[in-house]
């Protein structure tokens, strides 16, 4: 994905979660996460995105990309 398709992917999941309840917050990021593990052509590509997601939640955050 390019860095704006990545950035228009940002904006809506932005704008869409700010729709949701907070106390569904958790199920809708867990559903759209299964759908895009989905995605992944296989088992060990699913579980090397959810060791890079892990990772990142010990990296300062970053700026949105633009």
């Amino acid at each position: 994905m390019r860095a704006d398709e990545l950035d228009r992917a940002y904006v809506l999941l932005s704008q869409t979660i700010t729709r949701v309840p907070a106390e569904r917050h958790e199920l809708f990021l867990s559903r759209l996460v299964l759908l895009l593990l989905a995605e992944h052509p296989g088992l060990d590509s699913a579980l090397t995105a959810i060791g890079q997601a892990e990772q990142a939640l010990d990296e300062p955050a970053a700026a949105p990309v633009s």
